[in-house]
């Protein structure tokens, strides 16, 4: 895969399937502030993996995430990092 630009999770709205909007199957898209992107992924699996990833990365990053860390929750703190502070896991 190659990648041809950055955004910043801030930037980031939502994403949700576009096959409809594109016409092409396994079609993705990431609405940022004042633009959008469609991407489409190899399988139905990835694009729905894609959607999710993002879409939690959204949701981390808008302030509305409360880790278990925080609410004392025993869930799995080995996944992925898609903090916006430039610095992953």
């Amino acid at each position: 895969m190659v990648c041809c630009c950055q955004v910043l999770f801030s930037s980031l709205l939502s994403t949700q399937t576009a096959e409809k909007k594109t016409n092409k199957k396994n079609a993705l898209e990431i609405t940022l502030k004042d633009e959008y992107f469609h991407l489409c992924a190899l399988t139905d699996r990835d694009k729905d993996e894609w959607i999710a990833r993002i879409g939690k990365a959204i949701v981390k990053n808008s302030g509305m995430f409360i880790s278990d860390h925080y609410t004392g929750g025993d869930g799995d703190n080995s996944e992925d990092d898609y903090s916006d502070d430039g610095d992953s896991k």
